[in-house]
């Protein structure tokens, strides 16, 4: 069984960061949250079937 996994963009609600994390769907429900690492404030919060791992700052200043 594959599932299926990627990356998603999320701004921050405090200081506007953008950080990038991986994603999988899983077949059994994840549980966990994500705090923006500048500013403190909660990004994102799951509860379901896909659980998020290494949330990278993304640079808002690339070409």
């Amino acid at each position: 069984m594959t599932w299926e996994k990627g990356t998603q963009t999320f701004e921050c609600e405090g200081c506007s960061t953008v950080w990038r994390a991986e994603y999988i769907n899983l077949p059994v429900r994840e549980k966990g949250r994500f705090e923006c690492k500048d500013c403190g404030t909660l990004v994102i919060r799951w509860n379901g079937g896909v659980d998020y791992s290494n949330f990278q700052r993304v640079d808002t200043n690339e070409a």
